[in-house]
Order: C-alpha cells, then structure tokens, then sequence
C-alpha cells in the first residue's frame, strides 16, 4: 500500500495516520506541498490523503493552484477505481471544492472537542458501520463546504450541518480531525493561539483548558474510529 499525503504546514502533519501506517507496514510520503513541492501522480500512490492547514481553499497561492490540478488528478483516478481519496479538514474542503461544492465561512468558528452525528446513510456502509451514532471529536475550522454534486453526507453537529461526505468507496472528506495526536493539538493551540481570542463570547469555541482536558478524555476513541475506518478502506481497495 502506497499512501501520499500533502502536508499544507509544518505544525499539521499526518499525526496518528504515520503510526497506523507504519504498525501495517505500508509505505508513506508525506509531501509538504507549501513549500513549492508538487504532488506526486496518481501512478505513484494508492491512496493521496490531503491535510488540513491555517489557509482558505480560496486563497490563490501558486503552489495551492498546483495542489488543485493535483487533486482533480487523483479524483479523476478515483472514478475509474484507480485511486482512493481522503481530505481531513481543509483538505476535505478542497476536495469538495475540485467536486463542484461551494466553501464559505461558518457562521462561527468550531474548535475545540464537539459531538458530531454520523448519518444513518454512513454507518449503514462497511467503512462506517462500527461508528457510533453519535462521538466527540476534535474540531478546527473557521469555513465550510457544501455536499458535493452525487456525495453523501457523513456528518454534522449543532453548527455544521456537513462534516464529511463520502461518493462510492474511493472519495472521502471529513471536516474534523480523527488523525490529530496530542503533540498536533498543542500545536494548534500555539500556531493558530488568535483563533482562541475571545473564546469566553463564542459559542463554538472552548478554552485552551477545555482542550486540554479533551485530549485526555476523547483522543483514544478517536484514534479507534480513525484505524476502524482505515482498516475497512485496506479491505476494500
């Protein structure tokens, strides 16, 4: 299994997918994309995972342009079940992007650990069928995407009315993050620290203590739903 991941900044990397991966033995190149470096061809990989990162999908960056050609590239492959994809974040926004999906800004920020529903279409597929209807996980994110054209909505929370979809058995986006480990967490927290700002007014946006107290208490269940989905895309590609 050849994974290739697109990296969109230094303190936001693969997190708990690099541990999965290597306890499988699978290969994993990790492309850090703002950097200039261009993405690999579908040729060279069985599934591109696309990362989160502080940008907008809208931005017009050089090197963000070329990610885009990239990712039509890889949902091209996908179609013909050459490929699988999976966005986490703004990656799952750029993917509904290159799908015909609308991004816009939420109507607030979500960050900080929220509970999430998982549809009755999603844990009805063998990809989610052990997810709980309903979990908490981790959020950060100030825009959101529409469902794309033939997808199907994974979840959503009080604020967000899509937080994922899926098309088929090849093409997944989840707005949230499964895949962050308590070092990436405290990442965020110390890179993306004005997003907190004014956190005691806003709604959908906890406090640096609730975080942490988070981490503790939901991150070993959210790396199972992370290797139970992943397991079940290794048995179906």
């Amino acid at each position: 299994m050849r994974i290739q991941i697109l990296q969109h900044a230094p303190f936001e990397g693969p997190g708990h997918i690099t541990e999965w991966a290597a306890s499988r033995s699978f290969s994993l190149e990790v492309i850090h994309t703002y950097k200039g470096i261009s993405p690999g061809n579908p040729d060279e990989y069985d599934w591109l995972v696309v990362l989160g990162g502080p940008m907008s999908a809208t931005d017009d960056k050089p090197w963000l342009r070329t990610e885009k050609r990239a990712i039509s590239e890889a949902l091209n492959a996908a179609a013909g079940g050459k490929a699988h994809v999976i966005g986490i974040c703004l990656g799952a926004q750029l993917v509904a992007q290159a799908m015909g999906a609308n991004i816009s800004q939420c109507p607030e920020k979500e960050i900080g650990w929220m509970d999430v529903d998982f549809t009755e279409e999603a844990r009805a597929t063998h990809f989610f069928a052990d997810f709980p209807a309903s979990s908490t996980v981790f959020h950060w994110h100030g825009e959101q995407f529409d469902l794309p054209p033939s997808c199907s909505n994974l979840a959503s929370t009080e604020l967000t009315e899509c937080q994922g979809f899926f098309h088929g058995s090849n093409i997944f986006g989840f707005q949230f993050h499964l895949e962050m480990l308590s070092n990436g967490i405290q990442n965020l927290m110390k890179h993306c620290k004005k997003d907190l700002k004014g956190h005691e007014k806003a709604a959908y946006v906890q406090s640096p203590k609730e975080i942490e107290a988070g981490i503790k208490n939901h991150l070993a269940e959210n790396r199972r739903l992370l290797d139970r989905f992943l397991d079940e895309l290794v048995e179906r590609t």
